[in-house]
């Protein structure tokens, strides 16, 4: 009894140096959505069904074995935590009788629950609160299962007795962890194969398995994953593909840290199987390898690190394996076999804290911090609330509100609304502020239930809120500035900044330029032609995606992306964008900007129309994308045009098409180097040659300006936020523009120019605009709803 009570402690100390440090983590993604049905047991969420027991769910059984827990500790997450811990205790000690009646040795059986204890295999379910208890009731099941199907064949007595609580466990394990147990076949196959096989008694004790576990799992979509999977590694000759399960097994072995090679791996894998001839090291490999079956077919080849939580139910077949391999190298040497146990059981201690410690670092503390903010600036959040987050683009700050916000299977909103207990679908997150005057003229939300926030991972959340909503709705006055390079002026919703610009450049003087361009007034007329282009065409499309809708197509911003709805191109596998040219044309090519060599068309066909109903083909295209960023530069015959319509019907990724920019090009154009126009436009005058080009240059700037921008730092970000501009030539002009919310602190404006120019900003003030001035002045825009 003593030694039981003392190998027990001492498995729970291991457990506890493995998994203390959860206690210290927080809720994330599927955790927030698990919290939030517990709340919320009655009615469906996400993946977890109706009620506290969904028999229809994959994931049924998550939500009752977390019910008691939330009663108990609310939302505080240390308390799933802790239970996380006693159950990863429980899960150790079931392995102990498995392994002992297996091998019929103590201190195997004793190694073994302490690997497991240690394991760093599929840590991440443990990390997480959606799959901790559930993962780990599961894994105990599953080892009881086995444990009374190896006594059915084993014990001298009670063996129908076994083979029928063999039975009843594995049905509850098959029912109660659906998600996570669909492996539990081939381990029984494995037993019955490797420790017991007989032709006639062992097909006739293995039926009833195989009948139970078609009843749970079989359904129709496993032939046409087969299918995929046979078109990808025949037909594409993938043959990779077939060795995925095996490096999954690598990480399972060795963690993915230690970057060994598959080779190395494989041949070391096969000298001590064939040098031991054990069953038990091969039992090992087939419990290892069990639960990454269905998920191999379902996702395609796909390779598990290490600490994923798929293969967290492997750990039992590696902490038989590992003690087995030792103890036969071993044999007759008890002090090298407790000495390379230990040391599997520090390294893997080593990485799970060293892992955690990053967790609670960059996830966790400032996801509690954040909450721990947001709570305590608001104490209650009404029904019809929006809250916008603005965050430092600093590389992390980001990153920490979408972990904050992060929920797998749910809306954004289920990770706030679970905090004041309220539904998800009582509060809209804005994706960024223009949104939330969107939801004000859709009559969604009202001005007292707006919620500004900064966030920026030195300080966490800065509340912005009273001053957004004083600026949009009472008004603020004018301030001005004497000096642009000193502003620092605060604010958090879209400013009118006015401000006067002097340029002065002598074009007589330029210094001549060693480039020669033979046709530098063609080049002016293309970028005059290009910029008439930007000021009549408007776009439309079949369909767009929230955030990406088709007016950015035609914005002159290489930042904002167009995108068509994925759930159109999903059933139609097409997507179609018509421009309107805003007048008659003679076109000859279409410039299309990309990001995404996945998403840009790679099949498609252009029309032309001058009434938008009768179009005539100008050609088919293919694009074979090599680089992610790029411009595609399709050329046809000249047509006249006042509707262009691209017609797309492929993608490399066979997802929704994605593009930044699209420009109709004149005819007389299509030609040109589009590369030297674009340095053109950006600096002119570094393209005077002669006298005759400063004439051309002196002309085009008369009528066309200078193309340049006004740039804007603010505290969001060390690069400025830069608006397009047209530069009066050698005038003092003043200049209006709308700034949008932008971080909170305004810092300076600059405008980059050539060195040949002299620019001088003065006068600058600024004044905070209310809703009623953004509406009058057509600044507010619609975004989709999906």
């Amino acid at each position: 009894m003593k030694r039981i009570i003392f190998g027990s402690l001492f498995v729970l100390l291991v457990t506890i140096f493995a998994y203390g440090l959860t206690l210290k983590m927080y809720f994330w993604q599927d955790d927030n959505a698990l919290v939030f049905k517990i709340q919320n047991i009655e009615g469906p969420a996400g993946n977890f069904g109706r009620g506290i027991y969904d028999p229809g769910s994959s994931y049924r059984g998550v939500a009752a074995i977390n019910y008691p827990v939330y009663k108990l500790f609310g939302i505080n997450p240390s308390g799933f935590f802790l239970f996380g811990i006693l159950f990863y205790f429980l899960a150790s000690l079931s392995v102990y009788p498995l392994i002992k009646i297996l091998t019929q040795k103590r201190k195997i059986a004793f190694f073994g629950s302490l690997i497991f204890a240690s394991g760093y295999i599929g840590a991440e379910s443990v990390w997480r609160i959606a799959t901790s208890l559930h993962t780990l009731h599961m894994i105990i099941a599953l080892n009881i299962t086995l444990t009374f199907f190896v006594l059915s064949f084993k014990s001298k007595k009670k063996r129908f007795f076994y083979y029928i609580l063999a039975l009843l466990f594995y049905v509850y394990t098959m029912e109660t962890g659906y998600i996570r147990a669909h492996g539990i076949i081939f381990i029984i196959l494995g037993i019955e194969l490797l420790l017991n096989f007989r032709w006639f008694i062992s097909a006739v004790r293995v039926i009833p398995f195989v009948y139970l576990y078609s009843r749970w799992y079989t359904n129709g979509n496993l032939g046409s994953w087969l299918i995929i999977m046979k078109q990808k590694v025949i037909d594409e000759g993938n043959v990779d593909l077939l060795f995925s399960p095996l490096k999954t097994l690598q990480n399972i072995i060795i963690p993915d840290i230690f970057k060994l090679s598959f080779s190395l791996f494989l041949i070391s894998l096969v000298i001590v199987l064939i040098w031991k001839r054990k069953k038990l090291l091969w039992l090992g490999l087939i419990i290892m390898l069990a639960p990454v079956a269905v998920p191999y077919i379902t996702n395609q080849g796909q390779i598990f690190e290490s600490s994923h939580r798929y293969i967290t139910t492997s750990l039992t077949g590696f902490a038989l394996f590992v003690p087995v391999v030792f103890s036969e190298i071993f044999k007759k040497n008890n002090f090298k076999f407790f000495f390379s146990c230990s040391i599997v059981i520090l390294i893997h201690l080593i990485l799970l804290n060293k892992q955690q410690l990053d967790i609670i670092k960059n996830r966790s503390n400032p996801t509690r911090k954040f909450y721990e903010q947001l709570t305590s600036e608001i104490k209650t959040l009404p029904k019809g609330s929006a809250l916008f987050f603005d965050s430092r683009d600093d590389g992390i700050s980001k990153s920490q509100v979408g972990d904050a916000l992060a929920v797998g299977s749910m809306p954004s909103t289920t990770s706030v609304a679970l905090h004041y207990k309220i539904d998800r679908y009582d509060l809209y997150l804005p994706e960024n502020f223009d949104e939330i005057l969107s939801l004000i003229r859709a009559q969604k939300i009202t001005k007292d239930h707006v919620y500004t926030f900064y966030y920026s991972s030195t300080y966490g959340l800065t509340n912005t809120s009273s001053e957004t909503k004083k600026n949009l709705f009472n008004g603020s006055q004018t301030i001005t500035f004497i000096d642009p390079q000193n502003i620092n002026y605060k604010f958090s919703s879209p400013i009118l900044v006015s401000l006067n610009v002097v340029d002065r450049v002598n074009i007589s003087s330029l210094k001549r330029s060693e480039t020669k361009v033979n046709n530098l007034k063609e080049y002016f007329s293309y970028i005059e032609s290009k910029n008439r282009y930007y000021q009549k065409v408007s776009a439309s499309s079949i369909s767009d995606w929230k955030y990406q809708e088709i007016r950015y197509l035609v914005d002159r911003d290489l930042t904002t992306p167009w995108s068509g709805s994925r759930f159109h191109w999903h059933n139609e596998h097409s997507e179609s964008v018509t421009l309107d040219l805003g007048e008659v044309r003679k076109i000859g090519a279409v410039k299309m900007f990309h990001q995404s060599k996945l998403l840009v068309p790679s099949e498609y066909s252009y029309f032309c129309s001058n009434d938008n109903k009768n179009w005539k083909l100008l050609g088919k295209f293919s694009f074979i994308p090599i680089e992610n960023t790029g411009v595609i530069i399709d050329k046809f015959d000249p047509q006249f045009c006042r509707f262009v319509k691209d017609e797309i019907t492929k993608t490399k990724a066979d997802d929704s098409p994605q593009l930044l920019e699209m420009e109709v090009v004149d005819a007389a154009y299509s030609d040109l180097d589009f590369t030297l126009a674009d340095n053109i436009q950006k600096n002119p005058f570094d393209f005077v040659e002669n006298q005759s080009d400063a004439n051309l240059l002196q002309e085009y700037l008369t009528s066309n300006g200078l193309d340049s921008s006004f740039c804007f730092y603010t505290d969001k970000s060390e690069k400025p936020f830069c608006q397009s501009v047209k530069l009066s030539i050698n005038t003092e002009k003043k200049y209006t523009l709308i700034v949008p919310s932008n971080g909170i602190v305004l810092k300076k404006i600059i405008i980059p120019s050539p060195d040949a120019l002299k620019v001088t900003i003065k006068n600058v003030s600024i004044k905070p605009l209310k809703y009623s001035e953004l509406e009058n002045m057509n600044y507010i825009h619609d975004y989709q709803e999906y």
